[in-house]
């Protein structure tokens, strides 16, 4: 907490902190960053759209009701059924209303 107080301190006071109060990442291998750079994930293979369907993407997710969260675990290949079954439930309440004025 402190140092939370001494940060909003120094930004109030517009000085900046002292260069060594930065952490430095710690160097990191040629196999770790190539291990890093295997297991990077972009925002199209976490909404499904990877190409390996097999592979398996967990999220945290909410319990209703409650404040506690879930682990949900789904293969690429049931996430995007399940995408697109809900588009397909959408689409087809989207078109089953009849406008009243028409």
């Amino acid at each position: 907490m402190i140092v939370t107080l001494a940060a909003i301190g120094l930004f109030a006071s517009g000085l900046q902190p002292p260069p060594e109060a930065e952490r430095p990442e710690p160097p990191q291998t040629e196999a770790q960053q190539a291990e890093d750079r295997d297991n990077e994930v972009s925002e199209g293979e976490r909404s499904g759209d990877g190409g390996n369907l097999d592979r398996v993407i967990c999220d945290w997710r909410r319990v209703q009701g409650s404040n506690r969260r879930e682990r949900v675990c789904q293969t690429v290949g049931d996430r995007r059924a399940t995408r697109d079954q809900a588009r397909d439930t959408i689409q087809r309440m989207q078109g089953s209303r009849t406008d009243p004025a028409g």
